[in-house]
């Protein structure tokens, strides 16, 4: 999405196809190191959700109503006749209530960190996003090499510029001798 985004700004603000892709192919290999640093955050998030100790330091007992077995009376609520349940039941489906409300909190804590830390920090808002890229410093960071390649005219103006500043030179030449 970050990149389609660059990609479309420079199709509207350098209409020129040499420049924009020559711009595009210098950017390259700083845009494509700051993507990977995003899939590599993304990754370690993954990793310490999958092989971690599960923990959270919200109290979750207090923000969802399923936690202690709430969840097991409504059922009993909306059922037609009552259930009685044995200890055992009870307490498996208590246990349930517990993870099954851990579960979504972790889950919403997953998505929470990969916003924040992946998406948010390392492509749009954290110092080294794709779009820090174009700033005035990787202009004047060029060399008058890379530079002319990026923007430079194309050979057959040159060539074309220099003919028509050599038979200017002519005809100065020419109207000084007439004059």
């Amino acid at each position: 999405m970050i990149h389609n985004f660059i990609v479309g700004v420079l199709e509207r603000v350098c209409p020129d196809d040499r420049v924009r892709e020559s711009l595009l192919s210098v950017l390259m290999g700083d845009l494509t190191k700051r993507y990977k640093d995003a899939v590599r955050q993304t990754e370690f998030l993954l990793h310490v959700d999958r092989v971690g100790t599960p923990m959270t330091l919200r109290d979750f007992s207090k923000e969802d109503p399923s936690y202690g077995g709430h969840e097991e009376a409504g059922r009993r609520k909306n059922a037609e006749a009552p259930v009685s349940m044995s200890n055992t039941r009870h307490t498996v489906q208590h246990i349930h209530d517990i993870l099954k409300a851990y579960y979504e909190v972790a889950s919403q804590r997953f998505v929470d960190n990969v916003c924040m830390q992946a998406t948010d920090y390392h492509l749009v808002t954290g110092p080294l996003t794709p779009m820090k890229l174009f700033a005035p410093s990787f202009v004047t960071g060029l060399t008058a090499e890379q530079l002319e390649n990026l923007a430079g005219e194309e050979a057959g103006v040159r060539r074309k510029r220099g003919q028509l500043k050599k038979g200017f030179q002519e005809l100065e030449a020419g109207r000084k001798i007439v004059l």
